[in-house]
């Protein structure tokens, strides 16, 4: 992932990570309070370990109003087994034959809701 129209951003990014890999692969963030996993056998693990680590991200983020009915409910918060439980009742109802139904919807809409794109020359070449 590089050449001359990787953003630099993405680099600075990246880069971050393999240092936190290599140096403090487990952080913590004295700030928030949250700890962060860099390795991947270390992320598993917190994934699958929902007895000592939590999904729940509430106490390190102010509730916003206009976001409340996201956060209800947000998948990515939530802790086994609730998570696997909704997750379950979810994959039941949007099957692959469902979802391919709202197409037609989907492109009747969009025209309309899409907001213009300004492209950079630059990532078009």
């Amino acid at each position: 992932m590089d050449g001359p129209h990787f953003p630099d951003a993405m680099r600075r990014t990246l880069a971050h990570y393999a240092r936190m890999r290599r140096d403090e692969p487990v952080s913590h963030d004295p700030v928030s309070g949250r700890w962060q996993v860099f390795r991947y056998a270390d992320g598993l693990r917190v994934m699958q370990d929902s007895e000592t680590f939590s999904n729940d991200m509430s106490e390190f983020m102010p509730p916003v109003e206009e976001l409340s009915a996201f956060q209800q409910g947000n998948f990515q918060n939530m802790d086994m087994p609730r998570h696997l439980e909704l997750r379950g009742l979810v994959s039941q109802a949007f099957t692959p034959r469902f979802v391919a139904d709202l197409e037609p919807r989907i492109r009747e809409v969009t025209p309309a809701t899409r907001l213009p794109l300004r492209v950079s020359r630059a990532l078009v070449r």
